[in-house]
């Protein structure tokens, strides 16, 4: 074997690549123990700098729940169509799979910036992972912009809270669910995992 067949970046899984993605392996189990003991002994900071007040979230949540007593009929038919949606979306994957076809079903969602790596259109998993949270989002953001009794302050509040909750939860969030972020762990050998690390072990040791 060449020494340009075992380099990063290479598709050969040689046994160079190997001991490097072992050793960048160490090297994040290493940096997830520096990360543990940055969070745990990090400085304290004012609350109010963290974000809104804890009575803030309370109001938003309280709010949210008095509608969705008020209104258990709308609740439901929500949950309905979400069910059928995400049942049919299930059925169609399995479909496709059954008959040997490794390709992802019909896109019917718009484009979204966050998903501009070709896999996430192309590679059934990513795909599926996709539209499902597409699904979840659509679902979580009608349902709160259908609640018609919020206060003008309650529903800003609402709306501002849930797009961060459904923005967390994307996909491209998580190194499993992430091709573009795969794709680079693997063409590395872990390489990027460890920078990446470092670069966040860094900036809270920094700060405390």
């Amino acid at each position: 074997m060449t020494t340009e067949d075992s380099a990063p970046g290479s598709n050969v899984a040689g046994p160079d690549r190997t001991e490097r993605l072992n050793a960048n392996l160490a090297k994040v189990e290493e940096l997830s123990k520096r990360l543990t003991a940055a969070m745990t002994h990090r400085r304290q900071v004012d609350p109010a700098l963290h974000g809104p007040a804890p009575d803030v979230y309370m109001k938003a949540a309280a709010a949210y729940f008095a509608e969705m007593v008020s209104n258990p009929a709308r609740v439901v038919e929500h949950q309905v169509s979400y069910w059928g949606k995400t049942l049919k979306h299930y059925v169609e994957a399995q479909q496709t799979l059954a008959k040997g076809e490794f390709k992802a079903p019909p896109d019917p969602n718009p484009k979204d910036r966050r998903f501009q790596n070709p896999l996430w259109e192309t590679h059934p998993f990513f795909n599926y992972v996709k539209q499902q949270y597409q699904m979840n989002a659509e679902a979580i953001s009608t349902a709160v912009g259908d609640m018609e009794t919020l206060h003008p302050a309650d529903r800003k509040r609402v709306e501002y809270f849930t797009k961060q909750i459904v923005d967390m939860f994307s996909p491209t969030n998580f190194l499993g669910t992430n091709p573009e972020a795969l794709e680079k762990a693997v063409e590395t050998d872990g390489e990027s995992l460890v920078q990446g690390l470092e670069n966040l072990v860094r900036d809270i040791e920094a700060n405390q």
